[in-house]
């Protein structure tokens, strides 16, 4: 349906016949989510410049839904709390009339003079500075769509975005940064349904958000999750709210899609494992599993196991040993071996875990509760150092 609705926006400034799918459903990954795009291209009619084109193809039909103008009213009639700026674009026009312009589908809204002192209720909490920021996240909604499973896809798209704001606020602060990798690949292995024992990837918060699901006859939806993430001093509240948006569901809720995935299998427990464990060893060495280093039967799991343990410093992310590298060089810590050995352990005994998470064979992965529970113990090894 997105691919119709992009070849009719290319063709209303495109000359008769040239509007081609030069790209078909193919499928991009990122760190928490993959993606199919395609691509539609034309001919600009001679008439007409690139801010027709881009006038033609406003507002993007993966954003507003679709029919666009049905879809844009049903929200507007629906949802509680007006959007706002969200989305976005950001681009470039030469002075020749070429244009270059490229949709932000996930951001991070900073509202002006948002900052302000407030009082929390929680556990002895003293008077902290609250940060109202806006995570910008959607599903598809379609007839046959699921309220959770549409809930934890928001989730999914909306993880990276709260990553990187949790990692930029943290990053000042050793005590506070070092656990900062272990609490997100612990909150990310919590199971969903603990008889199912399914572990999606969840913003890393303290308590559970409230969540506002409502659908009406014409399978339109609206989900609003108010976030409280605790950073040392600083409370931030994170207002998500969701929206309809179509997009392309894949089976796999945790990063990359299991090998099973791939030849038609069934969604599994198993596969949201082998995903798991690709996003432990991609945050502990900071490799994506999508780099041009992993070629000709070379991958980030093969890679991990053919190099663990013996060359540590060449498997962990050099930025997880920056304190043991500056220990060294000023030489002030005279225990340096014993601390720098019990710390390495611990990351080693993650990459460990992604590797018995991510095995090519769904029956010998590691189970998710046994992952829990391995990441508590050396949760509390690595901050007790």
């Amino acid at each position: 349906m997105l691919v119709d609705l992009g070849r009719n926006d290319v063709g209303k400034v495109s000359k008769s016949g040239s509007v081609n799918v030069e790209k078909l459903m193919n499928v991009e990954r990122y760190s928490h989510v993959i993606h199919i795009s395609s691509t539609v291209s034309g001919e600009l009619l001679d008439h007409l410049t690139c801010w027709d084109a881009l006038r033609a193809a406003l507002p993007v039909g993966t954003v507003s839904g679709a029919p666009k103008v049905k879809a844009m009213e049903l929200i507007d009639q629906l949802e509680v709390t007006r959007r706002g700026p969200y989305g976005g674009g950001f681009g470039g026009i030469s002075f020749s009339g070429d244009m270059d312009i490229a949709l932000a589908l996930r951001a991070i809204v900073f509202p002006t003079g948002a900052r302000y002192e407030t009082m929390y209720s929680y556990k002895n909490a003293n008077k902290r500075q609250e940060w109202v920021v806006h995570l910008q996240a959607g599903a598809g909604i379609v007839v046959d769509s699921v309220p959770d499973d549409e809930q934890r896809e928001c989730e999914n798209k909306a993880a990276g975005l709260a990553l990187a704001i949790d990692l930029a606020e943290s990053a000042g602060d050793k005590k506070t940064a070092k656990g900062k990798r272990f609490n997100h690949s612990f909150g990310n292995a919590r199971p969903r349904d603990k008889k199912k024992g399914r572990g999606p990837p969840r913003v890393p918060v303290p308590p559970a958000p409230p969540k506002k699901d409502r659908f009406d006859d014409d399978q339109c939806t609206y989900n609003q999750i108010e976030v409280k993430v605790e950073d040392h001093d600083l409370w931030q509240k994170v207002l998500i709210t969701i929206g309809q948006v179509s997009s392309a569901t894949i089976k796999g809720t945790v990063g990359y899609v299991a090998p099973e995935y791939g030849m038609g299998g069934e969604v599994s427990t198993e596969g949201d494992v082998y995903s798991y464990g690709i996003l432990l060893l991609e945050m502990i060495t900071g490799k994506r599993p999508t780099d041009k280093m992993f070629k000709d039967g070379l991958s980030l799991h093969s890679f991990c196991k053919m190099t663990f343990p013996e060359r540590v410093e060449e498997l962990v992310d050099s930025c997880l040993l920056v304190e043991e590298i500056n220990e060294v060089m000023t030489n002030r810590a005279r225990n340096h071996t014993q601390l720098r050995g019990k710390r390495v352990e611990c990351l080693l005994s993650i990459i460990q875990i992604g590797i018995a998470c991510s095995v090519e064979s769904p029956g010998e992965r590691m189970d998710i509760q046994d992952v829990i529970r391995n990441l508590h113990q050396v949760k509390q090894v690595f901050l007790g150092v």
